[in-house]
This record gives C-alpha cells, structure tokens and sequence, in this order.
C-alpha cells in the first residue's frame, strides 16, 4: 500500500546528517507521516527511526486499507476536500479506540496483510503502541489535527485465558465481568434518595441476574404492579424463584419471550412491591398500579437512558476514582454501559448450566436472550464461558456454532 523511501545522507541540520525516511502513497509523500518522521529523525539514530518509518508504514497501510474513501476520489488540485492524496492523508484520524485495539489484536496473531503473517510476541507490539502513539500524540501538539489522542491501546493477547477464535465477539470478552466484580460496583450507585436508590439497584439487579433489556423495563405493561402481584408471592421464602413473559424488541408490539426471577431478584423485588412501594404511596397519599418504575412524582419512566448514561457513567466513576483497580481494568469499565449486565447473564447462564452438570441448551439460551435465531453472538457467549472454565468441548461448540452462521449468511 504505502512505499518507505529511504534518502540516503539527508541534512536534518547544520550538525546532524544521517539517513531519512519517507512514506509514499502512488509516489506523493503523506505530510503528517513524514512531518513525524522527519521530527524523529532529529532525534534517534537510522536504525530505530528505520524501525518507526515501518512500523508507522505497516499501521497506515492498514488504515488506508479499512478507510478506502480516498480510493474514488480523483488528483483535484483546485479541490482539497475532492483530492485523493489529502483524504489519504488524513485517514488515521477516521479511526476510534475499538479499531486500534484491533489493529494490535491481529498483530497479536498474525492477521495484518502488511507484516510477514507472523504473530507478535507482546514486547514487539509494545513497541507497535509506542509509535502510533508517538504519531498521534505529534499530530496533536504540532497542530498537523484538531484529535486528542485517548486510545487505550488494549489487545487481545490470545492466551488461554483470553477469546481467541476468529469470527467471534472479542468486545463480549472485554464486556464481561463476574458476579463478585457487580456486587462491588452496586455499593457505588449514587442516587442519594431511598427510593430511587432502592429502584436504581432493583434495575440494575434484573438487567444482570434475569439479561432484561434496560428499554425491555419500561415498555408497555413488563413491570406493572398489577402483573408483579400475581407473581411475586408476599410470603414466598428468601430463595424463591419465578418466571415472568416480557414484550421485548420487535416492530409493533414487539415479540413475547420469558425471563427468569432469580433469588437474587425475587427477594429485592418483593420488598420493593410489598414494603416500599406501599410506604412510598402513602407517604404521597396516592394508589398508584402502572409501572414500578417510577420518578418520585409518581410518573412512569419514559426512557432508559437516563439510567444508562448518567447513573451508570455515575456509578462506574464512583468505582473507579476509589484507586482499586488497575489501568486495563479501568480501560474496560470505561467501555461497559448498561447493556453489558445483560452480556454477562448469558455467558453466567452458561457456566452455570455447565456447573450443574446439564447439557447445553442453545434453544433455551436463545429464547431467555430474545434473540431470533442462532448467531455468532450466541456463540461468543458459550465461548467465553468455555475460556472461563477451561471447557474445550465446549470451545469446539461454540466455534462450529459460529461456523455455521457465518456459513448461513454467506
């Protein structure tokens, strides 16, 4: 894709004469690319800038292999905005954080067409990082782009811990965490008021424990007190259990589908229903029967991104700005939204249905997730509860699984 020119006995300066490199594009030279190396080429010596003049060639190339746009466009030198070689230039700042941790992911095994399809041990793509960053970071304080630099810069490393199989969800992965790690992060919800702290954990505790949709909570009559009594048995034991029929997503009324009322939702959910909803009405001296999920005006919840996007940014910020989790970990919840509880209940759901000793039932799994066929999502859950547990029956499940639905769409 990109050509490395290499001048021979170029004259940085008056004091400094040494050989420089220059990237090319169908023979024009891309100005940020070579501003960067010329300003390294001050500063180390041949060998390493000859190392960062391939590295930079190699990301590039893949860049402007993803963001093509550049591709169709003509040598219109009265029109920057319609010439190829200026889009060309400027494509590495299309890129987010989600496609540079997948540039590092298929160095991490060998998938960059513009490498030898060798796999990176991590020390080399150490060295990856540093100079797209360096790169950046350039661009950024020499006024070359208007883009702040925020890249985590995580990769898969492919060990065993880790999702390794093309064509699966790796995001899925980096989306899960455990029970353990939840109840850590529900000691920091914020919301000061009882009862709407009392609700916000409710939310919070179906969306991981039963994969609701957060939307699935306010929709139509889901959550109505009036279904919830004939339910949610007032003197059912701390370790009861139900089933409940939701409207889920779909055009029109949306389609019905069945989630489960765990202990660790049953519980919280009768007291709410019994004891606080009660309380809280005769506090406001009104009978309320429409949804549980209320404002303390007693209006129903329109939306559920309100919770999503502030109480849980809340929430997460809380978690972390108490200094016990690392960088990586802190890279992760910055990527988590409220969605994700329902990612871990399908991958939970499995591990636990492995831990009983049954047999995997992908339909079961299929109709508690909503979903309305088989997919590589489905598959990706199985998978990364086969990485968790060290099941390689598993793995190979969950791969032909996956296999198949590509297969099915192609």
């Amino acid at each position: 894709m990109l050509e490395s020119i290499k001048v021979s006995n170029y004259e940085f300066d008056v004091t400094l004469t040494q050989d420089a490199y220059v990237l090319c594009l169908e023979g024009i030279p891309l100005v940020s690319a070579n501003a960067y190396l010329a300003y390294k080429g001050k500063r180390v010596k041949t060998d390493a800038l000859r190392n960062k003049a391939q590295m930079l060639k190699t990301y590039l190339s893949q860049v402007l292999t993803d963001y093509n746009d550049w591709m169709f466009l003509e040598d219109d030198r009265e029109n920057p905005e319609k010439n190829r070689y200026v889009k060309a230039s400027t494509a590495h700042l299309e890129v987010n954080d989600s496609y540079v941790s997948g540039y590092l992911s298929l160095l991490a095994r060998g998938g960059v067409k513009f490498t030898k399809g060798e796999p990176l041990e991590n020390s080399s793509i150490t060295q990856h990082i540093h100079v797209i960053r360096e790169f950046y970071e350039f661009c950024y304080d020499y006024g070359l782009s208007s883009f702040s630099p925020s890249f985590s810069y995580l990769y898969d490393k492919y060990t065993q811990k880790q999702t390794a199989t093309i064509g699966l969800d790796k995001a899925i992965h980096d989306l899960y965490y455990d029970e353990v790690e939840f109840n850590k992060l529900l000691n920091y919800l914020t919301t000061i008021n009882p009862f709407l702290h009392e609700r916000d954990r409710l939310i919070l505790l179906l969306c991981y424990y039963s994969g609701i949709r957060p939307h699935e909570l306010i929709k139509f009559h889901n959550f109505t007190i009036k279904r919830l009594l004939k339910v949610i048995d007032k003197h059912a034991p701390f370790n009861a259990s139900t089933e409940l029929i939701v409207t889920g997503k779909g055009t029109g009324a949306g389609k019905l589908r069945k989630i489960i009322i765990p202990p660790q939702v049953y519980a919280p959910l009768k007291k709410f229903l019994y004891v606080t909803i009660p309380l809280w009405e005769k506090k406001q001296q009104i009978k309320f029967s429409g949804s549980i999920f209320i404002s303390l005006s007693g209006k129903p919840l329109k939306s559920s991104s309100c919770f999503n996007d502030q109480q849980w940014k809340k929430m997460v910020n809380a978690y972390i700005s108490k200094g016990m989790l690392d960088i990586t970990e802190i890279e992760l919840w910055k990527k988590r939204d409220l969605y994700s509880t329902r990612h871990c209940f399908a991958t939970n759901h499995v591990i636990q249905q492995r831990k009983e000793g049954k047999r995997l039932d992908q339909i079961a799994l299929k109709e508690l997730m909503g979903h309305s066929n088989f997919s590589t999502t489905l598959a990706s859950y199985i998978y990364l509860a086969a990485v968790l547990t060290e099941d390689e029956n598993l793995k190979s499940f969950a791969v032909d699984m996956s296999d198949k639905d590509h297969a099915g769409r192609g």
